[in-house]
């Protein structure tokens, strides 16, 4: 899934679904904490996003496809000095989509914008 999805439709559609079904969820979220919703047509996932002087992430995302799982993580990053900091947490791995829940969405958000940019630190991974 790395590289996009190749698969045919129906298989999309199993692997979205749930996503589809969060999606209430995190578009209300989303505006109560100024984050913007975003889909990924390459990969079925959703992320919630601020980019302010630190960009801020929460990511739902296919963990396996068989059984069907997920991961929720969060990550909040600044590219500053030439160099990337960041700070990053799996909140749950390889779960059922039953498992993600407005209340846990909700503290996931508040614990990720709760870093500031005093809480990164430098990252050995090279992005900008």
């Amino acid at each position: 899934m790395a590289n996009g999805f190749h698969g045919p439709q129906e298989e999309w559609d199993r692997l979205e679904g749930p996503l589809i079904q969060l999606d209430p969820i995190l578009a209300t979220l989303a505006t109560e904490h100024d984050l913007s919703l975003r889909t990924n047509h390459k990969s079925p996932e959703r992320s919630l996003l601020r980019e302010t002087n630190v960009r801020y992430l929460l990511q739902v995302f296919v963990a396996q496809e068989q059984p069907l799982k997920y991961n929720v993580w969060i990550c909040a990053s600044q590219f500053r000095d030439n160099q990337t900091y960041w700070k990053e947490k799996m909140i749950l791995r390889s779960v059922t989509a039953d498992c993600i829940t407005e209340t846990l969405v909700r503290h996931s958000i508040r614990e990720l914008l709760s870093w500031k940019q005093g809480d990164l630190e430098p990252s050995r991974i090279g992005w900008k």
